[in-house]
């Protein structure tokens, strides 16, 4: 899964498919930037939902942020995710980066108590969603650092 699917990879067949054609593809109809969503075996016909493309590999998830994400990240901007161990209450370790190139898709601010927290909604690739997880499930802080681009100038 996650593989680029190449035509040369595949053999050209002349079938009568009838009405079910249209879940296939043709060898020429594999998108440039088609990706296996799941394992295809030697021999199978193509089917339209053993592919994805690339930018539709992308996981939504909800990051919860202790503070508010610098005033320079907004929706649209592209940031690595870093997370720094803690451990009974201390920090356990120096901050790691668990995602690169997430995309915001939506930043929602509350306080509460005094406190400022932050829900960032990110895009990532498929990769990187078990770090994400395991880093909010143990309590890890954190942290989003810009990608500048000319869009963030």
């Amino acid at each position: 899964m996650g593989e680029r699917v190449l035509p040369s990879a595949f053999e050209t067949r002349s079938l009568a498919l009838g009405d079910i054609e249209g879940a296939y593809l043709r060898v020429d109809q594999i998108p440039e930037d088609a990706t296996a969503s799941r394992e295809i075996l030697a021999g199978e016909l193509l089917a339209k939902t053993a592919i994805g493309r690339t930018e539709q590999v992308l996981i939504p998830l909800a990051l919860q942020l202790a503070q508010a994400p610098a005033s320079q990240i907004r929706v649209g901007c592209s940031v690595n995710v870093w997370a720094t161990a803690v451990h009974l209450g201390t920090v356990d370790g120096l901050p790691e980066p668990i995602a690169l190139n997430a995309r915001v898709s939506a930043i929602k601010l509350s306080a509460s108590m005094g406190q400022e927290r932050a829900v960032v909604e990110v895009l990532v690739q498929q990769d990187f969603v078990p770090p994400l997880l395991l880093a909010q499930a143990d309590g890890s802080v954190i942290s989003l650092v810009l990608n500048p681009t000319l869009a963030n100038q």
